[in-house]
């Protein structure tokens, strides 16, 4: 799967971005070379269990020659600064990527329940490190679940009045 990433500068920029992609899913707008968004999940809403914020977006793209078959590819939103103010943050508590990919190893092979005590305690100081540069970095930036919610309504208010119009002026809604 190829994966690749759109970066924004505040929390409107997130927000306009998470609200496209999400109406692109709903509505299955073809883009172009027939691709379509097949899922998307707003984590700057929802975040994930280490309060990781983004937005991701897969796509499906036609084969050329070959309409059963599709490429997948991931697209990630990301906010600039809290990118930044997370690698930073890694960097000056001694953490690296590699604790991220120990986390995920760790939920997949225990997802049971059967967790040796050493491992467990491992994963939990690690998650909860995480959870707390996480945080700092959506604080930081503006782009907590509370602070996103109104500005996501926003833009959906805006983009259904723009559709709902027969004939949208220039820099009304979203031109798609």
């Amino acid at each position: 799967m190829t994966s690749r990433s759109l970066y924004g500068e505040n929390a409107d920029e997130m927000a306009a971005l998470c609200v496209v992609m999400k109406w692109l899913k709903e509505s299955q707008y073809p883009l172009p070379g027939g691709a379509r968004v097949i899922s998307f999940e707003n984590r700057f809403l929802d975040a994930t269990g280490s309060r990781y914020r983004s937005g991701k977006a897969i796509v499906a793209v036609s084969i050329p020659g070959d309409e059963e078959r599709y490429h997948l590819a991931e697209i990630q939103i990301c906010h600039k600064g809290f990118e930044r103010d997370i690698e930073r943050s890694r960097k000056s508590q001694g953490m690296s990527r590699e604790n991220y990919k120990i986390i995920r190893a760790y939920e997949e092979r225990y997802n049971d329940g059967a967790w040796p005590i050493d491992v467990y305690n491992k994963y939990k100081q690690t998650r909860t490190l995480s959870a707390k540069i996480h945080d700092e970095a959506s604080n930081n930036n503006g782009i907590r679940g509370a602070i996103m919610r109104p500005l996501i309504k926003v833009f959906q208010r805006v983009r259904l009045d723009a559709l709902r119009s027969s004939h949208p002026q220039p820099g009304e809604g979203y031109d798609i």
